[in-house]
């Protein structure tokens, strides 16, 4: 009979002899050409025999997974290994297998935001694919956690009821982890991407366009002509520039999730099916890809709690930073990865500038909702002190952009 408790500790087992060998390997002495040639010849055979037994371990883990019972959650959590001692084996994620009904969670944000590498995190923590609301991703609703921009028009659930209705039922319980970026970088960001999807305009030219999707960075030319174009054909009502348009957006999609929806009637009917539709944890997107390890796991710890749900497996706690470093040096080697995989292909998204009138205006909706979050009710709410801190970095941040703008006639 399967035994599921049995078969983790083995695949636990192969990758730990592999992250030893791995070591043992990585420790294996450099040619000394003072000592005798035998002696040099025996070592390199160690070091060989050592490549040779890493790769037979590794190729045992895969058949063990291969024969695994998907049916099993706990089988499939094992595809994201604690090794103990803080370490782990990262692995690609799974398919949700279909008969299971786990715990949901929604990834929501203003585009541009870094739900990539948010969802990067999320998959190295719970072994299963993210999904998203267009599906680009081809993975189907039956997901874990799904991302999604709503109520930004780079939602598909802007088109009503029949969009979204098809997700209510699995998520109407889901947790809802709301990520902030400052809009000097977010609006740059979603500009990016925007343009490596060609700005398709429906859905079938942005799916030809996926493969696209973070492999470099936009020239500043089109960036300056997007900025300060008032987009008639998608605004037919606005007079301003699109960048303008875009820190707007940025401020309602914040309002809009922190408070349930219902700041926006017709758009919050979608929360109405929802237990809770405000965020159950603020992140911090500069917080959780900073260079600090200790800043990244403590805002990862705050959203593995968030997630952290009877009935959902994800790894144990002590491999957790081990997961968070190894999700962002995966970027390393891996194609498309996140943000960083476009660094050096383009033109440099420091280099995309925003008019004084447009970095002011951001400064004045920063303070617009620093006026609201900071007061009232929302001064013990603990994501809206979260919210407060960061806008209060953001705002000094723009404002010394701001200034040097002003300095140089920008």
């Amino acid at each position: 009979m399967y035994q599921p408790l049995a078969q983790k500790e083995v695949i636990a087992n192969q990758a730990r002899k592999i992250y030893e060998l791995e070591q043992a390997l990585a420790a294996a002495k450099p040619r000394n050409h003072n000592q005798p040639r035998w002696q040099n010849y025996q070592e390199d055979r160690n070091t060989t025999d050592r490549f040779l037994a890493c790769t037979l371990a590794f190729m045992a883990l895969s058949a063990v997974l291969l024969l695994s019972d998907h049916s099993s959650l706990t089988a499939l959590r094992t595809l994201s290994i604690n090794l103990g001692g803080g370490k782990c084996l990262w692995t690609k994620a799974v398919a949700l297998p279909a008969n299971a009904d786990v715990p949901r969670t929604l990834l929501v944000s203003y585009p541009g935001s870094g739900k990539r590498y948010v969802w990067r995190a999320v998959e190295g923590l719970t072994g299963f694919r993210v999904g998203d609301d267009w599906d680009h991703s081809e993975f189907g609703k039956h997901v874990a956690t799904l991302k999604t921009s709503y109520p930004h028009m780079e939602s598909d659930w802007n088109d009503g009821r029949s969009a979204w209705e098809p997700w209510v039922n699995d998520f109407a319980n889901a947790a809802v982890v709301y990520i902030i970026r400052s809009p000097r970088n977010a609006i740059v960001n979603y500009y990016s991407m925007k343009q490596e999807l060609a700005l398709a305009q429906n859905w079938d030219s942005a799916h030809s366009r996926v493969g696209a999707t973070y492999t470099y960075q936009a020239r500043i030319a089109g960036w300056l002509k997007w900025r300060d174009d008032d987009q008639p054909d998608l605004y037919p009502l606005e007079n301003r520039d699109r960048a303008l348009i875009e820190i707007e957006e940025w401020g309602k999609n914040i309002d809009f999730w922190m408070n349930g929806g219902s700041n926006e009637p017709e758009k919050g009917v979608f929360c109405s099916y929802m237990t809770d539709c405000k965020p159950t944890v603020m992140l911090q997107f500069e917080k959780l890809f900073s260079n600090d390890n200790l800043v990244s796991e403590d805002e990862f710890d705050r959203m593995s709690q968030a997630m952290e749900r009877p009935g959902l497996p994800i790894i144990e706690q002590e491999a957790r930073h081990c997961v968070i470093r190894q999700t962002k040096g995966k970027k390393k080697w891996a194609n498309q990865w996140d943000d960083r995989s476009r660094h050096g292909k383009g033109d440099n998204d420091e280099d995309k500038l925003f008019t004084t009138t447009q970095l002011n205006t951001m400064v004045l909706e920063i303070q617009r909702l620093l006026n609201i979050y900071s007061a009232g009710a929302w001064a013990t709410d603990p994501n809206a002190q979260i919210l407060v801190t960061a806008l209060n970095e953001y705002k000094t941040d723009i404002t010394e952009e701001w200034n040097v703008a002003q300095s140089t006639g920008r």
